[in-house]
């Protein structure tokens, strides 16, 4: 069947005026846990292509996995779109009256594959990745999973999906190993007449950690061994893939973009590191959703002296809709109506790489958080008092992290000069504090959740979740289908 997909996109277009399109997305990858930051990390190849590239130094995310996916995948803020992290049993993720990213590219005459962790929705048949506007898909539906059994205990199910449907026969292999594959294989049998869109979504750096043993440095510290390992499997991953496009002589025209989902998870013994930023996973501070992030490739796109430069544009992670819009000379917005909000994402290609003025100047991190620019000074506005509050040292996991100050009643900082979010200035500057929570208040305003409405179109044909697995073989999928 992929054979069809892959003809069947080639025949688009007969030309490629458009870049390729690679966009890796890491899974709870810290800040400090590669070589983009952190010279002494296990990632060359990461560090050699974020040093051919631009580094992004301010790109925002969410604080946890499925509302950033959600986001890339809509081109909305995840205020405007999906804040939750449901399973595929409940109703979440991008919502079917939304054009995608893929849908984008696609009309723009690429081929547009999926390839890894989903958690966009699966709730719904027409939620999948080949209903959203990808050619083909390989990878699992909700947000974690046994890398090797690919069970996923928040359902007491196997969640692995081929296209259509439930993969069978892939129990027992290591699930980044299975997506690797996948997108050689995706790179090899490309007509390079037309642009591909690859959206390779790694499991790895998600728990459980697991990895090959091949892997494993038996001189790093026992603590860190499987963790560290995964690291570099994700970075041998990236190597695999960026030399297939240049064995087909693809990647003088690919456009890479890497980033994580969020911030290293450090709480309750998870050894992500986000020095020197404040917290983590799960956190509105930096460490949580200010995500490793940068833009590389062979494209000339990418001017020469722009390369290994670092870039302090606001960039959110929904604002690449519009930049790959743009790229392919489509419309770069989405308006469906229906009371359904409207795309987010601005074009910011120009900020990164021709020193224009970043068309963003305000990142709604949630319906509690914003960074926002006021009177020309960077201001955030954040409140949070979780256990992922802290400061992580160089040597986390290995030295405990130190606890940071409550902001259970909102701290506000001035993010340009205090990137650690040590000073509270909320007392200190009361009018700034008032018109960063005027904005907050705004935006919360606004907050619209996939599912809340109760719209699933066609797909109104829906089944138990047991009887689902009952008749997969205990295979994960969606519940609700079109009648026949």
């Amino acid at each position: 069947m992929l054979a069809q997909v892959f003809a069947a996109a080639a025949a688009v277009t007969a030309a490629a005026p458009a870049p390729h399109v690679v966009f890796f997305l890491a899974d709870d990858f810290g800040h400090y846990d590669s070589t983009v930051w952190n010279p002494d990390a296990p990632t060359p190849t990461l560090g050699k292509l974020a040093a051919e590239g631009i580094k992004l130094d301010r790109h925002y995310v969410y604080q946890f996995c499925s509302p950033t996916r959600s986001s890339f995948v809509s081109g909305r803020l995840p205020i405007h779109v999906n804040t939750e992290n449901h399973p595929s049993s409940e109703a979440g993720g991008v919502d079917l009256r939304m054009q995608t990213v893929a849908d984008k590219l696609k009309s723009a005459g690429y081929a547009t594959h999926q390839v890894g962790k989903w958690h966009a929705g699966a709730y719904l048949a027409g939620q999948v990745p080949t209903a959203r506007g990808f050619d083909s898909s390989l990878g699992y539906l909700n947000g974690n999973e046994d890398h090797y059994t690919h069970y996923f205990s928040g359902v007491k199910g196997t969640d692995m999906w081929n296209n259509t449907a439930p993969a069978y026969g892939t129990t027992g292999q290591y699930g980044d190993d299975l997506y690797v594959a996948r997108s050689l294989r995706i790179i090899a049998e490309h007509d390079t007449a037309a642009p591909l869109f690859l959206y390779h979504a790694f499991q790895n750096t998600h728990t459980p950690y697991q990895v090959p043993e091949e892997y494993v440095d038996p001189s790093d510290p026992e603590k860190v061994q499987a963790f560290y390992g995964m690291i570099r499997h994700l970075d041998t991953a990236v190597l695999n893939i960026t030399n297939a496009l240049k064995a087909r002589d693809m990647w003088r025209d690919t456009i890479v973009v890497f980033s994580a989902d969020n911030g290293g998870e450090c709480a309750g013994g998870a050894p992500g590191n986000n020095y020197p930023l404040r917290g983590c996973k799960y956190s509105d501070f930096e460490g949580g959703v200010r995500a490793t992030a940068f833009v590389s490739g062979g494209s000339a796109l990418i001017p020469a002296g722009k390369r290994g430069t670092t870039s302090t544009a606001l960039v959110h992670i929904c604002d690449w809709y519009a930049t790959f819009a743009a790229m392919a000379g489509v419309d770069t917005a989405d308006a469906p109506g229906h009371g359904v909000p409207a795309s987010d994402g601005v074009d910011v290609w120009a900020a990164l790489t021709a020193d224009a003025p970043p068309p963003r100047t305000e990142v709604p991190l949630s319906a509690k958080s914003v960074i926002s620019s006021v009177n020309g000074t960077v201001y955030k506005y954040v409140t949070d008092s979780k256990s992922a509050n802290v400061w992580t040292p160089k040597d986390f996991p290995l030295s405990p992290a130190v606890p940071a100050p409550s902001c259970a009643k909102g701290c506000v900082f001035a993010i340009d000069t205090d990137v650690r979010e040590e000073h509270d200035l909320a007392a200190q500057l009361p009018d700034v504090t008032a018109a960063l929570q005027k904005r907050v208040a705004e935006n919360a305003a606004t907050k619209w959740q996939t599912g809340a409405d109760g719209y699933v179109g066609a797909y109104t044909h829906c089944t138990s979740l047991d009887s689902y697995m009952a008749s997969h073989k205990g295979f994960i999928g969606p519940l609700c289908s079109m009648k026949h």
